[in-house]
């Protein structure tokens, strides 16, 4: 049971918790103590390992001992998932692997994380999805694009600009790792 209270509290991952004393974020333990001093302006919960947390201004990725392992280099990051992590630099995301080489160099508008080895981006305002080589593998014409489980994911198409766009002119549905649109009728 924990026993304390902080201003910030999140959910626990890899047995690490992020809480905010004094402004600042470090992580607790599943006993209450503090396993990472908090000394970060932000933080993100670990995954695959490592953290992504912001020092200066910069983002970098800490280890589950506190030890900082990819120094802070990026605007804004992402959690790490099948070995990558989104980052941006200069207004643009790219994806870097766990040793902090940029493997798929800032080029996307917006982007999502990597699973069953494919990333949304979107380019020129559309979503689309690529591959760990950085290779454009679904065209981008999605107004939205979900995360792949199990081989699909969900996507949507709208007729009218975000700005002035309702429920209506939007149509919701699938796509297989081929680019096959499953599950709704006129997508």
């Amino acid at each position: 049971v924990l026993t304390k209270l902080y201003k910030l509290a999140y959910n626990f991952s890899e047995g690490l918790a992020i809480v905010e004393i004094g402004g600042k974020r470090g992580y607790i333990d599943l006993f209450d103590e503090i396993a990472i001093e908090p000394i970060f302006d932000d933080s993100d919960g670990f995954s695959q390992g490592l953290a992504a947390v912001r020092i200066g201004g910069r983002y970098g990725y800490i280890d589950r001992s506190g030890k900082l392992v990819i120094k802070p280099a990026y605007e804004n990051a992402r959690w790490f998932s099948d070995g990558f992590a989104p980052v941006e630099l200069e207004g643009r995301w790219g994806f870097i692997d766990r040793d902090g080489r940029m493997r798929i160099e800032p080029q996307y508008e917006e982007v999502g994380n990597f699973y069953d080895g494919l990333a949304a981006v979107r380019i020129k305002g559309a979503w689309g999805y690529i591959d760990k080589a950085g290779r454009v593998v679904i065209q981008p014409q999605f107004s939205r694009a979900g995360r792949f489980n199990l081989g699909l994911a969900s996507i949507e198409r709208c007729k009218e600009p975000e700005s002035a766009r309702s429920s209506k002119s939007c149509r919701l549905g699938y796509v297989s790792k081929s680019g096959k649109i499953i599950g709704t009728q006129n997508l």
